[in-house]
């Protein structure tokens, strides 16, 4: 290929890959680590680089600090620190292409490939480290091969600067050091003194580092060793495969990475016998099997820990294919139409990426948002798990008054105590709940409090948890006798109502004649004149702190509801009405005895508004 052209090629290459990672880069919402990214570059840039604050080593937050400081913390600019990267790693890839098989149309073909990578996408995208560990760890390596072939003092200061930034970027790095040295044994038996003595220092440098994060990484939050165990194997690396050549939103030819991994099989084959191939493929093996064999020891796999090998797969793919266009032309079109078919899966996911909603990295904001449009004065929310401290840093709304509960006082005894002291005199208060319940409260503590002392008013799901809301302003209202059967086990004694102009709030007093066979949820429905549904609050009771399925036979219940009324109501007669039903099938209890109506409502009253 001629210079001119090449050079053309590989400034478009560029081009490409930097209009693909720009395009909608701060449209989606912040994601759970990106939030915990911004929450560390609020200190000041030499504390960043203090142990024990981030699993990972700091270098990325540095940069991302200096961005911040440069063009602000909006999501745009917080990921363009991750972009920048990104597009660096498609241009080692053509670097990397060009010097393992010395000619251009092998390093284009891995330039364009790393260009539209659906997982380099993805992560330049996103305000975290990983396209800086793909270009760090690219640049290591193609400074690895010019160090093997031309040993100056120069290769050796850019091969030491490019590895020791990767080794302070993430972990991940060390997969690929263990690679050079396996190189590096054999194939540069001549100059190990001098090899080792470069790891040597590499390692008095990270030493630093190390000493003093292994107490927090020994920590049992963040070492979860639980004995090695490979039954994972065959499905993590399954998804290592998926990941590398279709990301995390493949869409169209799922199967498509076999024809990539075949394509980079091809390429280690046709190089077995170079030091540059021995290093490449040494490079996606010992990333591909040692990212599963540190899940199976940790108990923790993600493929995006494999992302450092992306670069390498994809030069051993140009490598294979420009090489076999070359020596025989009807291979070369075997391989060039694998190759189509490779794009084309690799396209569609990528693809797939842009068409996904805004909220694609989590809905958090999304929630935040509605609750500060759902807010009334006296309202209160409540955090239930610090996992989600770098998102209510971001995210919570600050005219909103708000905690963050302390698990282990909710989950010891005195715990109404301390919640009294957090709700203190809210009219209402938002429980955002974020992940498992069993690992902040197992028990339901925190909404069985709640529910005693108020009316669920809302309440619904989320991508990463629930959140529920309660009225607990005074029910001033006497009791009401009823008599509403639900079933052979359940009754519906009696209720309190009382209808505010924004709210139906209903108390519901339950007796277990038996213990109840089904997991109910209690829906609050109020139905307008021509029995049409118009508004409801449904849950399990108590906000699942007191499940159906958990009453004894003489167990007396209280629970309750706020249905909001909505402002445009018409004039007219409504009815309140209870249901109880099964999730996710929808099967409504039977419902006799005098209050009974068809369709297993129990009637309360009517009222007009």
């Amino acid at each position: 290929m001629h210079r001119n052209w090449a050079w053309i090629g590989a400034a478009l290459t560029l081009l490409a890959a930097f209009a693909l990672r720009i395009y909608e880069l701060g449209a989606k919402d912040l994601s759970a680590d990106e939030a915990f990214g911004v929450m560390m570059i609020q200190q000041p840039f030499f504390d960043l680089w203090r142990t024990g604050q981030d699993l990972h080593p700091p270098l990325y937050h540095g940069l991302a600090w200096l961005m911040a400081r440069a063009a602000g913390e909006s999501a745009f600019t917080l990921r363009f620190a991750a972009l920048i990267p990104g597009v660096l790693t498609v241009a080692l890839a053509v670097a990397l292409g060009r010097r393992a098989s010395g000619g251009w149309t092998a390093g284009l073909l891995a330039g364009a490939l790393t260009a539209i990578s659906p997982a380099l996408l993805y992560w330049s995208q996103d305000a975290r480290l990983y396209t800086l560990l793909a270009c760090l760890t690219a640049a290591s390596m193609y400074s690895f091969l010019r160090l093997t072939q031309t040993p100056t003092r120069g290769a050796w200061a850019l091969y030491l600067l490019t590895t020791l930034a990767a080794m302070y970027t993430q972990y991940g790095a060390f997969w690929v050091i263990a690679a050079q040295n396996l190189a590096a044994l054999a194939r540069w038996r001549g100059r190990l003194r001098t090899w080792f003595a470069g790891q040597m220092l590499l390692a008095l440098a990270f030493l630093p580092w190390a000493i003093g994060q292994a107490a927090f990484l020994a920590q049992p939050s963040n070492l979860r060793a639980g004995g090695f165990s490979l039954a994972r194997a065959p499905e993590d690396g399954a998804a290592i495969l998926r990941f590398w050549f279709l990301g995390y939103t493949e869409a169209g030819l799922p199967q498509v990475y076999i024809l990539g991994l075949a394509l980079t099989a091809f390429g280690g084959w046709r190089m077995r016998r170079t030091a540059n191939g021995v290093a490449l493929a040494l490079w996606v093996a010992l990333t591909f099997a040692l990212v599963i064999a540190w899940g199976g020891l940790l108990d923790y796999f993600d493929p995006r820990f494999a992302i450092a090998a992306i670069a390498p797969l994809f030069v051993l793919i140009g490598v294979e294919t420009a090489g076999a266009w070359r020596e025989h032309y009807a291979r070369g079109i075997v391989n060039a139409i694998l190759l189509a078919a490779l794009i084309v899966g690799m396209a569609l996911s990528a693809l797939n990426w842009y068409r996904q909603p805004q909220t694609a990295k989590g809905d958090y904001a999304a929630v935040m948002a509605r609750i500060a449009a759902s807010a009334q004065p006296g309202d209160r929310i409540l955090f239930s798990n610090p996992g989600q401290i770098a998102l209510i840093f971001v995210h919570a709304p600050q005219a909103i008054p708000h905690a963050l509960l302390d698990v282990e006082r909710v989950n010891r005894p005195g715990t109404e105590t301390y919640l009294d002291e957090v709700v203190g005199g809210a009219a209402r208060v938002w429980l955002v709940e974020y992940g498992d319940p069993s690992g902040f409260d197992a028990m339901r503590l925190v909404p069985n409090y709640l529910s005693g002392r108020g009316l669920r008013a809302l309440e619904f799901d989320y991508d990463s948890g629930k959140v529920m809301l309660f009225d607990l302003r005074r029910l001033d209202a006497e009791w009401q006798p009823l008599d509403a059967r639900f079933g052979a086990a359940i009754r519906l004694a009696a209720y309190q109502i009382v209808i505010d102009a924004d709210a139906a709030r209903i108390s519901l007093r339950w007796t277990a004649d038996a213990v109840p066979e089904a997991d109910y949820h209690v829906g609050c429905h109020i139905l307008n004149g021509a029995g049409m549904l118009v508004a409801q609050t449904d849950s399990l009771p108590r906000g699942g702190a007191a499940r159906t399925v958990d009453w004894k036979a003489g167990d007396l219940i209280e629970d309750g509801c706020a249905v909001p009324l909505s402002p445009d109501l018409p004039s007219g007669r409504y009815t309140a009405a209870v249901v109880l039903y099964t999730y996710p099938e929808l099967a409504r209890a039977e419902v006799t005895g005098a209050d009974a109506a068809p369709s297993g409502l129990a009637i309360l009253t009517t009222f007009m508004r």
